[in-house]
């Protein structure tokens, strides 16, 4: 999503249960998931250049975000606030049914990190936000677009830590249906993830 905040222009790409929202309540903009490849057919539309923009998004552990996921949605549907009918069908089902179910496995597949992050098989982000470090890793958010202000962590969903909810099996259903972003990101199930690498071209620009 295209954030024009002052003269700073900023692409933000929203990826489900990674503390997105909190950072469009950041920048009171509306809510959406574009994958970046919109934000790049808009700009082609009004002549202006992708690399004109400062891309970021934040990341997250595949089978972290996947036990979010799936208590958000349940807690929505049993609350009945779920505004669309999408997931209603695991209202009766435990984590692992859901992992198995083909409406997840046909959404998961399509729906990658890696899938939100780039176009015609080129990468666009310039920052990439560990969601483990989400306040921390945002202060550089806060310092290029001058804005300043507490972010507020909403839409958290209440369950145990993630690692509780899986076995061998399981671990597998998701190593399989995240295989992209899992090697591109080189995620771990136990190992907390380390951005410098992908960071780095960045943080010299910024230094």
């Amino acid at each position: 999503m295209i954030i024009n905040y002052k003269d700073k222009k900023l692409i933000f790409t929203h990826i489900q249960k990674c503390g997105g929202t909190s950072v469009i309540n950041f920048f009171k903009h509306r809510k959406n998931h574009n994958k970046i490849k919109f934000d790049i057919k808009h700009l082609k539309k009004i002549n202006e250049d992708i690399d004109d923009y400062f891309k970021f998004t934040i990341i997250r552990n595949p089978w972290d975000r996947m036990v979010s996921f799936y208590h958000y949605h349940k807690e929505k549907i049993l609350d009945n606030k779920f505004p669309t009918k999408t997931w209603k069908y695991i209202k009766n089902l435990n984590f692992n049914e859901f992992l198995k179910s083909n409406k997840f496995q046909l959404w998961a597949l399509r729906n990658n990190i890696t899938d939100y992050i780039t176009y015609n098989k080129k990468t666009y982000i310039d920052y990439y936000i560990n969601f483990e470090n989400l306040e921390k890793d945002f202060e550089i958010i806060k310092k290029i677009s001058g804005k300043c202000g507490k972010l507020n962590k909403v839409n958290n969903s209440n369950h145990l830590n993630y690692k509780k909810y899986y076995d061998e099996k399981n671990k597998e259903i998701i190593s399989y249906l995240f295989n992209e972003e899992i090697n591109f990101f080189n995620f771990k199930f136990n190992k907390k993830i380390n951005l410098k690498s992908l960071n780095k071209k960045y943080m010299i620009k910024l230094s």
